[in-house]
């Protein structure tokens, strides 16, 4: 069996499409059906640059038909940026992932925006996989994509053990903060480099986590 990497682009009668009036991005960073229960435990991780656009989907999401529960696991809120972890648990009978799971497909990543679901799956049946998407939502996108080059443009950033530990030294010192806690020559001095050195790898990094960001907008659209 041919294994193809699909993205699929699709609206339907979901909670997802409230996203088209609000100003928020949600990844979904796991989601998981319990065997034999049509139910279906998720996490999402959703960023807004306002609160009340948040609220207004945790709202949404609680208030749509078969969501159980909607819990928040942990929120992170500065200007301009507001990140929430939220846990649901909802019925999936007849959705998009019962299609993927029907023909033996791959559930890989998943996004949503603006109304629609950004699905990644890895399927050795698109034909029948396409066929009964189209009989459960308006597929606006599909296409084969080459897997490494989503693995890289959506999965995790590549950062090399050393630049995850100039980011963190960074990070941790408050150095992203405004007005910053502590400057290059303090971290410079932690890690025991000099401060052309650690500027050289904090642009290093921060320019890996701008192309993975700019990538994956790229991807979506």
């Amino acid at each position: 069996m041919v294994l193809e990497f699909l993205r699929l682009a699709v609206v339907h009668d979901d909670w997802s499409r409230f996203t088209e009036s609000i100003d928020a991005f949600v990844d979904v960073a796991s989601s998981i059906p319990i065997a034999g229960t049509g139910v279906k435990r998720s996490i999402l991780v959703v960023s807004s640059p306002r609160l009340v656009e948040v609220k207004r989907l945790m709202g949404l999401v609680r208030g749509f038909r078969g969501v159980k529960s909607v819990g928040l696991v942990s929120r992170y809120a500065a200007r301009n940026n507001v990140v929430v972890v939220l846990s649901t648990v909802r019925l999936f009978r007849g959705g998009v992932l019962s299609a993927v799971l029907n023909h033996g497909s791959y559930y890989y990543r998943e996004f949503i925006q603006g109304g629609l679901e950004y699905w990644f799956v890895v399927t050795g049946d698109a034909g029948g996989l396409i066929s009964e998407l189209r009989e459960r939502a308006d597929v606006k996108v599909i296409e084969h994509v080459d897997a490494l080059d989503a693995a890289r443009r959506i999965g995790r950033v590549s950062l090399t053990r050393r630049e995850l530990d100039v980011l963190k030294a960074a990070y941790d010192a408050g150095y992203f903060n405004w007005p910053r806690d502590y400057g290059v020559n303090f971290i410079a001095g932690r890690l025991g480099v000099s401060k052309t050195t650690l500027m050289q790898e904090l642009r290093s990094v921060i320019r890996k986590l701008a192309e993975r960001e700019l990538n994956r907008w790229d991807y979506l659209v």
